[in-house]
Formats: structure tokens, C-alpha cells, sequence
């Protein structure tokens, strides 16, 4: 990622059929000379920024169905699933092997992909399916299972999302974009306690299911409401047309 204006690197005449002397085929000219870049760079950034802030929440979002097992084990998911020994530190370990096997082939997969929002917001889509699911498990083996595939989907989304603001930002711009990505994880740790302790406490017993149930449930349907959003939110590649942008942005 080079340094250079993003107007400089962006070849609007191809994307908006304009001619080689920059008529296009309405007879409309546009005029990238006469346009003030560090005004236009200025309001895309604003533009992108707002839309990328949205990440963040995915973010936040991906770290509650991590760790949510640790709450739903204070409420008794141990002992409704029968376990003994090691069981339960085997459940929350498997989650990442998940994510070793697939964090490096599912970039491989975005990178060949048009819509990479579409793509982020279904694998979000799948993984809140996946924590509702924990809600009706019944036994320790249906947990792993299920637990292993969360861990494959959640790991497209981090290493996705450095990509895709790599994908817009110049380099002197992407550090800071990805800091605040990153912060979701201490947001994450601060409120998913208190978030999962007031929905344990609220729906304890509700229709004659245990809190831990809930707790998935409820935290698997705020996921899944966040990744139907993101598929209108999350930007696309630059290379892909973009009815938010203006033709000189």
C-alpha cells in the first residue's frame, strides 16, 4: 500500500465509462483536475471511518460467543452436560483449533471474493446460528462438536477484517484503524461479565429453561441481528462499485 492520493490510484474513468479525455457518454465531464483532493480525501475517509467503526461491534460481538461459556459455567452448564475431568477445558480449548485451521484459508478465499461483506456477514450469520445452538446441546460430545465448527467460522473474521481495511487504507493511515479494531477486545472483556450476568439473572428458569440456555440463545440472536446489518454496512473492495461513494470520491 503506497502512500500516494487515493485519487491518484483509483481509475474512475474505467468505473464510471468515461472516455479516455474524460467525457462521458451523457456528454458529462468529470474533471478529477478540478477536483480539491485533500477535501474529497477528507470527506471519503469520514465516509469509510463510520462504516469500518461497524467492525468494531462485530468485533465485540466475537468475543462474547468466545468467552460466554466461561459465564454459563458459573450457571451449571457442567453439570447438565455430565461433565468430569479435563471435559470442560476441552470444550474451550477446541474453539481455537478451529481457528488455526482456518484463519489462513479463508483469506486465501477472501481474497478471491467481490463482496467481502457478504461474505464476513454470512460466516457472522453461521457462528451466531452455531451459539444458539449450544443452547439445546444435551450432551459434552454435542458441545465439542459444535464448539470445534464456531471456532472455523469465527476465525474468518479478524484476519478478514485486517484485510479489508488494508484494502482501503494508505499505510500511513492503517495502523490507527487497526488499534481501534482491536480495542473491541477490552470493550468486549469489560461489559460481556455484566451483559451475561444480567441476562443469567433476568431469565433464570423463564419457560422452564436454565440460564446458561438462555445466555447463548439470547447472545446468539444479538449476533445474528448484527450480521443481517453488516451485509448493508460493511464496505466492499474498492474495486467494486459502491452506490456510497460520489465518482470523485
Amino acid at each position: 500500500m503506497s502512500d500516494l492520493s487515493l485519487l491518484d490510484s483509483v481509475n474512475c474513468s474505467s468505473r464510471y465509462n468515461a472516455t479516455s479525455s474524460g467525457r462521458s457518454d451523457n456528454g458529462s465531464t468529470l474533471a478529477l483536475a478540478d477536483v480539491d483532493r485533500p477535501i474529497v480525501e477528507k470527506r471519503l475517509l469520514c465516509k469509510l471511518d463510520l462504516r469500518v467503526a461497524f467492525l468494531v461491534l462485530v468485533f465485540i460481538m466475537n468475543i462474547m460467543d468466545r468467552t460466554n461459556i466461561a459465564a454459563a459455567r458459573l450457571h451449571g452448564f457442567e453439570e447438565d452436560l455430565g461433565m468430569t475431568g479435563n471435559q470442560f477445558n476441552t470444550t474451550t480449548s477446541i474453539l481455537y483449533v478451529g481457528y488455526l485451521l482456518t484463519q489462513v484459508p479463508s483469506n486465501m478465499i477472501l481474497h478471491r471474493m467481490k463482496w467481502p461483506s457478504l461474505y464476513l456477514s454470512s460466516c457472522m450469520a453461521v457462528w451466531a446460528a452455531m451459539t444458539m445452538c449450544m443452547s439445546a446441546v444435551q450432551t459434552y460430545y454435542d458441545a465439542l462438536i459444535l464448539r470445534f465448527f464456531s471456532g472455523c467460522v469465527e476465525a474468518t473474521f479478524f484476519p478478514g477484517a485486517v484485510f479489508l481495511l488494508s484494502r482501503w487504507y494508505k499505510r500511513n493511515e492503517l495502523g490507527l484503524r487497526i488499534t481501534i479494531l482491536f480495542c473491541g477486545t477490552s470493550v468486549s472483556y469489560a461489559f460481556s461479565a455484566l451483559i451475561a450476568s444480567g441476562i443469567s439473572a433476568s431469565l433464570d428458569g423463564a419457560l422452564g429453561i436454565t440460564a446458561w440456555r438462555w445466555l447463548f440463545f439470547v447472545e446468539g440472536a444479538l449476533t445474528f441481528a448484527v450480521a443481517v446489518s453488516a451485509i448493508w454496512i460493511l464496505p466492499n473492495f474498492p474495486s467494486t462499485p459502491s452506490v456510497w461513494l460520489l465518482p470523485a470520491e
